[in-house]
């Protein structure tokens, strides 16, 4: 049986490998233990990356281990940042940010395995291997979710996510339909438009990642001022949960919100008042290596 090694980018150093920042900023990497390393017939790195700081780091590591192993590397990018800037604006300026990212960390697509967590970006699919969604994962989301009626895509991008999850994790319900428009070259979101509840029931918001929170309080706005929402429910499922407001501007109207641990382990602080759920992606990772 091959011995296997998983890195975990809130712990290198478990794995042998000591990370710091110089006074500068410059991000570095240094092997401390190499056994795990040695030893080890296949390794996973298990990558959160949440700041340039982190991909910085991230690439560094990287570097040291094809620099001493020379083996292959396999790769679980749950959130994979710069993911919406894959789109050049109608000035054709905007970098992709996705292709930056991932030349910086130094991948390789042929040799490494990469795999991601519900990616927002078209331009991603030529990089990875494999794109998990959470209608894929239904012994990990289906216990999160249960007794959904009704099923709101919050946008255009949405539909077929939401649809989606509809057929493989909440078979009996229906999906309405939201629209908004947004500026890529500036990120600003303008109009928003969503239709009248059709009935009252348990409505889920399903989608990919919450930032700000601008469209999510949006749909609750429009959801709280329908006359069916009045003996309704209202919650929000996304798969990477950044929360980059906090959560006290979040509609109260949201009841209820379930993430992953895509982006951090929200073992402390604000929970959102109790309405946050986590669902933890670790049980992936061994079936993955």
């Amino acid at each position: 049986m091959s011995k296997r090694l998983i890195i975990d980018s809130d712990n290198y150093q478990a794995a042998g490998v000591k990370t710091f920042f110089f006074p500068g900023g410059e991000p570095n990497a240094i092997l401390t233990d190499s056994k795990q390393i040695e030893e080890a017939d296949v390794i996973l790195l298990y990558l959160k990356l949440r700041t340039w700081n982190s991909v910085g780091l991230a690439a560094m590591v990287i570097n040291v281990l094809r620099g001493w192993s020379g083996k292959k590397l396999l790769f679980f990018i749950p959130y994979f940042p710069g993911a919406r800037q894959d789109r050049r604006g109608e000035d054709s300026s905007s970098p992709i940010a996705p292709e930056v990212i991932f030349n910086t960390l130094g991948l390789i697509i042929g040799r490494d395995v990469i795999y991601t967590f519900d990616q927002h970006s078209n331009i991603l699919k030529n990089f990875v291997d494999c794109n998990l969604m959470p209608s894929n994962l239904y012994d990990l989301i289906k216990p999160h979710v249960y007794g959904v009626d009704m099923i709101i895509a919050p946008d255009h991008g949405s539909v077929n996510r939401a649809e989606s999850f509809r057929d493989n994790i909440c078979q009996n319900a229906d999906v309405i339909f939201c629209d908004k428009k947004r500026d890529f070259a500036t990120g600003k979101l303008t109009g928003f438009e969503m239709p009248k509840l059709k009935k009252a029931g348990k409505y889920l918001i399903v989608d990919d990642i919450f930032d700000g929170g601008w469209t999510f309080n949006k749909v609750a706005e429009a959801f709280a001022a329908d006359p069916n929402s009045e003996n309704s429910t209202l919650q929000l499922f996304v798969s990477h949960g950044i929360f980059s407001k906090g959560f006290g501007g979040i509609h109260p109207k949201i009841q209820r919100i379930i993430t992953t641990n895509s982006w951090t382990s929200y073992e402390s602080g604000d929970y959102c008042f109790g309405r946050l759920e986590v669902v933890k992606l670790e049980p992936l990772l061994d079936y993955l290596i």
